[in-house]
This record gives C-alpha cells, structure tokens and sequence, in this order.
C-alpha cells in the first residue's frame, strides 16, 4: 500500500519521490541534518542510527546506544559534527564525532521534570534552550568541543507543555508556545539573561504545535487541537508588540479526525523562501513573497499523523518518517 500521495500546486516548484527502500519499524520521532546535509541522524525507539547522506540514498554508518527510553528531539551542530538528544527520561546528551562510525556521549543531563519537546541553539551555539512537559523552558550554556552542557536557569511562564520556541534572526526575542494556548515573548535584559514581556493576543485558542520567525519582524504559529481552525497564523511586529495579521492567515486541509502531533519543528530555508510545515497527516511545502505572504506550493498527504522528518540546510531534500509507512521517504526539491 503506498502510504502517502503527492498534491503539486505551483509548477514552479517540483518535488520528487527518489527513494522509499529503507524501513524502520522501531519508532522515529526525531530527524537531522548536519550543515552540509552528508550526515543524517534519525531516532529509533531509543537509539540513534547515523546515516551517511548522498545524491538523496542513505547508508546506514552504527548506530548509537546509550539513552534507556525513546529520543524525541534530535539537533545537529551547525559548526561541527556534533549534536545534541532529549529523550523521555527527561535527559539531555551531548554527542561528538570521534571518527567515522564512533561518537562519544557526554553525561545524561536532566534539570526538567517531564518530556522534553522542543530543542534550539543559537547562532554562536553557546546556547541551549530546551522546552518541556513540566511546562518549563530550561536555558543552558552548551560546549560542543567540550561535549557539555552547562545548567543556567529556567523560564516558568507557561501553564502546561511547552511545544515550540524560536529565536529571531538577531536573537533578541525567543518566541514559545504550548499546550495551554499561550503565544509568550522573552527579551534578554541588560545581564543577557532572558526575561518575560509578554503574552501575544491572539484570536485563535488552541494549542500551539510550532512556531517559527521569519525575520525579526513577523513568525508563523501553527494551530494542534484536533476540531479546530486548521491553519497557520501570521503575527507582525507593529507598535512594539507581535500581533495577528489575520489578512496573512493561511487555510490547511480540514481535517477534525486527528490531533495535530508534536515534534517535527518547522523548518525555514532563507535563502529559498521555502518553509516546511507538518500538520496533522499533511507535510506542506509553502513559499513566502517578498511582503511575507505564504502560499502553499505542495503537500504530502499520509495515513498517520505520527509523522517525522527533516530538511537538508540547502532545501534540497526531504526526509520523512510515518508511523503507518514505517520507512523513509526522501525527496528532491526543485524550484525553478
């Protein structure tokens, strides 16, 4: 049974299915790139299988023991080969490149008291900041050369689960949402310790799967209740607060069946203008314009909502994993 079908849009944008050989029935939560996409790593139940990554086929290099429950975030350096695991015993791990097929884990970290979900790193990768199920954001200081994390503090703003956090391109503002509807905005102080300003008014109340900036001055936020708006929002920078740009609101494929699944982050190539977005049983392949109006080019539709996956940092290919195909599915993207 083929387990998903392709929806082309916009001709000027092609995706292509190149190779769905490899299976996996172990459970995958969690896919990454490193910088020049040649290394894939991808959960499997709770170990991590390292992947050497060309021309879109991928071959198997070990696989990586050492966490006792399943991995749900994986991220990769952009710096190094290097990257950090969550997994649901609560813990952190810092891993290294030793050679080829060995990788050195650093020690289990665990400052949160509940799933972790949500993992990002800022640019000069000092930082750490890490989302969770106790309603928690933690803020470590990170040495990937060190292969080791540094515990600072933690933000206790949210309610419930934390799903999403993005930091903006200058990194003065962290964005978070989560399972109790809020949209929260941090700012650094004069100690650059991150601070809480605000709670984003917003029309929509559902639970906030993912978010992500576009550029400092507007991020997208993605609805998750399972009878719901079904859509990405738009939220701009006016009059010094983030507010919702209900003109740039765009519609997803109704769908009151399914909840829309955590983990599975946006992804944002600059450079192409190209955003990934999974929800619900549908990957969405969406364009920005110059005025930072989204259109949807393409979607992959699935028969599960557990779906993960991952876009290499040059927006070239495409990495799936679903639940009810148990295999990965690459893609090739072309823009014209």
């Amino acid at each position: 049974m083929i387990d998903n079908s392709l929806e082309q849009v916009d001709p000027n944008y092609t995706i292509k299915l190149i190779d769905d050989s490899i299976k996996q029935s172990n459970d995958c939560l969690a896919i990454s790139f490193n910088l020049s996409g040649s290394i894939m790593i991808s959960a499997s139940k709770q170990d991590i299988k390292v992947w050497a990554f060309a021309q879109g086929k991928l071959k198997e290099i070990t696989t990586l023991k050492g966490d006792t429950k399943n991995i749900f975030c994986l991220l990769f350096s952009q710096k190094s080969n290097s990257f950090v695991s969550a997994s649901s015993d609560y813990s952190i791990r810092c891993w290294k490149q030793i050679n080829e097929k060995d990788w050195k884990n650093s020690q289990s970290y665990q400052k949160h008291t509940n799933y972790i979900q949500c993992l990002i790193l800022n640019q000069s990768e000092k930082e750490l900041v890490s989302g969770g199920a106790d309603n928690s954001i933690k803020i470590w200081q990170i040495d990937f050369n060190k292969n080791e994390l540094t515990y600072l503090y933690s933000l206790e703003k949210h309610t419930n689960s934390v799903f999403s956090l993005c930091l903006n391109q200058s990194e003065n503002i962290l964005v978070s949402c989560g399972y109790d509807n809020q949209i929260i905005i941090w700012n650094k102080d004069n100690k650059q310790k991150w601070q809480f300003e605000y709670v984003v008014t917003q029309t929509i109340k559902e639970q906030g799967r993912r978010l992500c900036f576009i550029n400092d001055n507007q991020f997208i936020w993605v609805t998750g209740n399972q009878i719901g708006k079904d859509c990405i929002s738009m939220f701009e920078l006016k009059d010094g607060k983030y507010q919702e740009n209900l003109d740039k609101q765009v519609k997803l494929i109704k769908n009151d069946s399914d909840y829309d699944y955590t983990l599975y982050p946006i992804f944002y190539n600059k450079e192409k203008r190209l955003v990934i977005v999974r929800y619900k049983c549908h990957v969405y392949l969406i364009k920005i314009s110059n005025n930072g109006q989204l259109q949807i080019i393409t979607s992959i539709k699935y028969e599960s909502n557990s779906i993960q996956g991952a876009l290499s940092n040059d927006g070239r290919y495409l990495v799936n994993w679903s639940k009810s195909g148990q295999k990965y599915d690459i893609y090739e993207i072309f823009i014209n």
